[in-house]
């Protein structure tokens, strides 16, 4: 596919990980330990590539339409891991206190600096449409208006317990 340039970097450079639950903290602390565990990220997004490329072995490979709906698997026992963007991960246990889950401290996925930052896939060849997005992206990040609506919507996501 073709990428779109990158609208949102994390600040502090937190990159990409995996959530799990706090009581497995013991048993999960790299990519080899999850060689016999369930690993869930959303179907088509980096963590998706991430897991294929840098996680060695594990039990199964499940993916879901949403990140969040990995983070329920994990936290329901469906799954063992959740591949996903670190801020992101911060914001649901932040937003649910009592899920039990958490970022493996000592684990982050190497990022190459062609797919970091939250992009757009757009189908592979179709070079005016990416042009035409990346255009757009250009003019919300130059002029601020993406950083006035991630703030406004973080703000927001956060009141709604997301």
């Amino acid at each position: 596919m073709n990428m779109s340039n990158g609208y949102y970097f994390a600040e502090g450079g937190d990159g990409h990980g995996l959530l799990i639950r706090a009581e497995d903290a013991q048993n999960i602390k790299s990519a080899e330990d999850v060689a016999d565990k369930v690993i869930v990220a959303q179907s088509g997004s980096l963590q998706e590539l991430y897991v294929n490329e840098q996680i060695p072995k594990y039990k199964e490979f499940k993916r879901v339409s949403s990140t969040t709906d990995g983070f329920l698997m994990v936290q329901e026992k469906k799954a063992d891991v959740c591949a996903t963007s670190i801020p992101t991960a911060q914001l649901y246990i932040e937003a649910n206190k009592d899920s039990g889950l958490m970022v493996v401290d000592s684990f982050e996925f190497y990022v190459d600096e062609k797919t970091s930052g939250t992009r757009i896939g757009i189908p592979l060849g179709e070079e005016e449409l990416t042009d035409k997005i990346n255009e757009i992206i250009d003019e919300v990040v130059n002029d601020g208006t993406f950083e006035q609506w991630h703030e406004e919507y973080t703000k927001y996501s956060k009141e709604l317990g997301l």
